[in-house]
């Protein structure tokens, strides 16, 4: 995938695939998502990953030929959307997404980016569910 910037409401957006680079960032972010909504799966001081399970849990999505996508704004992880390829064969035409986006950062099409980066990845690699 190639790095795609937007504007997006006055926002230089970076919508890109996580690196290993990005653990500590994106850990930070989901902290952060974690106290901004009840939405997520964890709650306010519940999440115990450390900087190294993160690293090694982008390692996995990426060796697994799953997605993890980070949106930037301005080297800052404002975003990210994940998709996880079923591991068997008779699922492995779907894929499990989960998507979080920081609350100051809602309602500015992030969220919709994301998701046309994800509807492309999933056509070129046999998503369908």
């Amino acid at each position: 995938m190639t790095l795609k910037t937007r504007l997006v409401w006055r926002i230089a957006l970076i919508i890109r695939k996580a690196e290993l680079e990005d653990a500590e960032n994106l850990l930070n972010m989901l902290k952060q998502l974690d106290n901004e909504t009840k939405y997520m799966m964890y709650e306010p001081g519940e999440r115990s990953t450390t900087v190294d399970e993160m690293k090694d849990t982008l390692e996995q999505m990426i060796s697994s030929n799953s997605l993890m996508l980070v949106a930037e704004d301005q080297e800052r992880i404002v975003g990210f959307l994940s998709a996880e390829r079923g591991f068997a064969n008779r699922i492995s035409h779907s894929a499990y997404i989960v998507i979080g986006i920081l609350k100051s950062y809602r309602g500015k099409k992030i969220g919709a980016n994301l998701f046309k980066e994800l509807i492309n990845w999933a056509s070129h690699n046999d998503i369908v569910r």
